[in-house]
């Protein structure tokens, strides 16, 4: 049985080596209509690339 995908799992060695060095981001969480789960789900994932995450808000 293989094990369910998670978020962003599909792009998880290419989001840092395309980020290089930069150790932050700035998410625009405009995606979906629950901006701050949206912005919580984004920043965990990140975080396990060793990533920070900053939301904007408006």
């Amino acid at each position: 049985m293989s094990r369910r995908p998670c978020y962003l799992d599909h792009a998880a060695r290419v989001i840092p080596a395309f980020l290089g060095d930069r150790l932050r981001v700035l998410f625009v969480p405009w995606a979906l209509k629950d901006h701050d789960g949206y912005t919580a789900r984004a920043r965990e994932r990140f975080a396990a690339m060793g990533i920070g995450l900053d939301p904007l808000v408006l």
